[in-house]
């Protein structure tokens, strides 16, 4: 990852952790780069919930889904409970995190609609 691009990521981390603080997740909180291997998502503090940041000008969605099953795999793993997680990209140009896209599964979208 680039210095810049790495800026630029950690950058919108905070926007999104200021922005979910203010907006009812008051122990929202940027997670520490603990490596590939145990990567569980970018924001930390909302239990059962993985999010990750993303900041790419093109979108990724089958790499960045990829990513966030493993992340979702491992989080299940140590907690011994089912996660749900989310992308949180932020589009080039587009600095209100309200404004910024969710993506997530289907399967994982419709689940929810059953409760």
């Amino acid at each position: 990852m680039s210095g810049y691009y790495t800026q630029k990521h950690r950058q919108a981390v905070r926007q999104a952790v200021r922005w979910l603080i203010d907006n009812g997740h008051p122990h929202a909180e940027a997670r520490a780069r603990e490596g590939e291997d145990e990567d569980r998502g970018d924001i930390a503090g909302i239990p059962g919930l993985v999010i990750e940041v993303k900041t790419g000008a093109t979108p990724r969605w089958n790499d960045w889904l990829d990513q966030l099953d493993a992340e979702l795999a491992r989080e299940q793993q140590r907690t011994g409970q089912p996660a749900d997680g989310i992308i949180l990209w932020r589009k080039p140009g587009v600095t209100d995190p309200a404004r910024w896209l969710t993506i997530r599964r289907l399967a994982a979208e419709a689940a929810e609609w059953r409760r």
